[in-house]
């Protein structure tokens, strides 16, 4: 399960004692722990490989989040909107926006604690956060892409992998593709299409449809409702042999 990404990422504390810098275990000085390695680098990218997985998958909730906003007030989905939203987003992504720092201490923030747990991320590491995750901001623009559906101009991806300081505008953006989830619940819909099919049989064995499947010419059912004056007739001559209601009847 992602959500077990910032669990973890807390089982590699740090040291910051004055004479260390070196991780602690917590899993024990175990070689066959899983979270045992040999150097104190392996430790280091590994922690920071989920802090940027956390990231995106935050990154693209909040991008939903603005988009679903952005429909409901312009009452229309319109793709300059979105486009900008994504340019946005991308900009906020590698510090390139007026109000990325805000962003990242903020918005951000709260959205990885929220999703991932508070064991995910240290209030320490707030400030620090972009700053924290700037060496990955590449691999971060291409998972956010992958995830949203955003493609960018091959122009627009080489310049991004040769420079580190650059800004997309909204000529870098190609197109933004509609993602169809494929996790959907498979049980869920299985049971209801095993409720519809009981619901058929159930039908099929009604009395109406008994007598409908003998395609009668003449069939009033008499279950309008009250105050009619016509009682409709099912059969194949439909209304020519429709009947009425003398006001006497109760229905």
């Amino acid at each position: 399960n992602v959500r077990h990404m910032g669990f973890i990422r807390s089982q590699f504390s740090e040291d910051t004692s004055s004479n260390g810098g070196d991780i602690e275990l917590p899993m024990g000085d175990n070689e066959d722990s899983p979270f045992n390695f040999e150097h104190n680098d392996k430790w280091r990218k590994v922690k920071l490989l989920l802090m940027a997985e956390m990231v995106v998958r935050t990154m693209k909730n909040l991008f939903r989040i603005y988009l679903r906003h952005a429909a409901k007030s312009s009452k229309i989905a319109l793709k300059s909107i979105q486009t900008n939203i994504a340019m946005n987003f991308l900009n906020i992504i590698i510090g390139d926006h007026e109000r990325s720092r805000h962003f990242w201490s903020e918005q951000l923030f709260v959205g990885i604690r929220h999703r991932f747990g508070k064991c995910a991320l240290n209030t320490s590491e707030r400030d620090k956060l972009f700053d924290y995750t700037r060496s990955l901001a590449v691999y971060m623009v291409c998972r956010f892409n992958d995830m949203t559906g955003v493609k960018i101009s091959n122009e627009c991806a080489s310049q991004m992998i040769d420079r580190r300081c650059m800004s997309f505008t909204s000529v870098d953006l190609i197109g933004i593709g509609q993602r169809v989830k494929h996790n959907i619940y498979v049980k869920d819909i299985a049971d209801a299409m095993v409720l519809a099919c009981r619901l058929r049989e159930i039908l099929m064995m009604s009395y109406c449809y008994q007598v409908m499947s003998d395609n009668p010419l003449v069939y009033l059912m008499l279950s309008e409702r009250e105050g009619s004056m016509i009682a409709s007739n099912n059969g194949t001559i439909c209304n020519r042999f429709d009947g009425r209601y003398s006001g006497n009847e109760e229905l």
